[in-house]
């Protein structure tokens, strides 16, 4: 049976399939990430973090497309030390416009760069502005459906809490920060 699903795979994805201009695609992203270790004060800290993205892009050419995403992000952390165990999590949402660029390698697969500006909120009474930057790569199976995912990126952040503001820069290229995502064109 498995044989038959990858030779399937095989056979639909050797058809040639292009980002088309004028297409529209919806889809959906999902990551996570995972970190152990200590903070400053020498206590254990665990933070988990899963992100669900849906989204619909229109691709101008076969190169470029803007879209619109949606997050839905949950975490939790939590410390132990001598004096006991904590842990708290959060919930945030958040709405963020985006350009993409697409590079073929051949007919079905390519990297491409995601470039967004958003806003976030959560259920602490936090806001958050932020831009974003994250390379990937593509696999088109064929004229419907396409597989993508990516490796981190870089990010600005400016983030409020009434009277408490804070800006912060992120760098994270490594396999903590994965994101996977499949793709569908409607038009």
């Amino acid at each position: 049976m498995i044989r038959f699903f990858f030779l399937l795979l095989f056979a639909v994805s050797t058809l040639s399939a292009q980002n088309r201009p004028s297409s529209v695609w919806i889809g959906g992203s999902v990551s996570s990430s995972y970190y152990s270790g200590r903070n400053s004060d020498g206590d254990k800290t665990k933070l988990s973090e899963l992100t669900l993205s849906p989204f619909m892009k229109y691709f101008m050419t076969e190169n470029w497309a803007i879209g619109i995403k949606t997050t839905f992000v949950t975490w939790k952390q939590s410390f132990s030390n001598a004096t006991g165990n904590d842990s708290y999590g959060l919930t945030e949402y958040g709405l963020f416009p985006f350009v993409d660029y697409y590079g073929a390698m051949n007919d079905h697969f390519g990297y491409n760069f995601q470039f967004d500006a958003g806003y976030r909120w959560d259920d602490d009474n936090r806001k958050f502005i932020s831009l974003s930057a994250r390379p990937g790569l593509f696999w088109l199976i064929n004229d419907k459906w396409a597989l993508e995912g990516s490796l981190g990126g870089a990010e600005y952040e400016h983030g409020e809490r009434g009277d408490v503001k804070e800006n912060k820069f992120t760098l994270a290229l490594n396999l903590t920060s994965i994101s996977f995502g499949i793709r569908y064109c409607i038009k």
